[in-house]
């Protein structure tokens, strides 16, 4: 995904503690993070223009920890690639975070969001912009 507007592919990766950007470079390689977010139990991550400024907006879903589901995160591209906002999200009330995809639902952006992970059953979550 195009995060920055340059026709370069760059990286959005997660794991368990945090979530991290890096733009691809001229010359083809990483640059360094423009964005590190900490998590406590980040596990799947999902990008798409939500807000249709054309610039990849990042969803970021947590898993439980402790016995206790954490929230997820929608951070929003300045449009540079290298700043975000973070927005408010519906959460789940039930369930633990297992998956989450970028769809689109009649011609809006959303994230399927499913929250069942680990025999916690909890709802399928279908959140929607525009």
């Amino acid at each position: 995904m195009d995060l920055n507007g340059d026709k370069r592919l760059d990286l959005v990766t997660i794991n368990q503690t945090g979530v991290r950007v890096q733009l691809r470079s001229a010359t083809g390689g990483w640059g360094p993070p423009v964005l590190v977010r900490a998590l406590v139990a980040g596990y799947s991550v999902a990008v798409r223009d939500v807000n249709g400024d054309g610039a990849p907006d990042i969803y970021a879903l947590q898993r439980c920890a402790n016995g206790t589901n954490q929230p997820d995160i929608l951070l929003v591209n300045s449009g540079t690639g290298t700043s975000y906002t973070q927005v408010a999200i519906p959460e789940a009330a039930s369930g633990c975070g297992d998956d989450v995809e970028s769809v689109s639902y009649r011609s809006a952006p959303a994230f399927l969001v499913l929250n069942g992970f680990s025999q916690s059953a909890g709802p399928v979550q279908l959140i929607t912009f525009g």
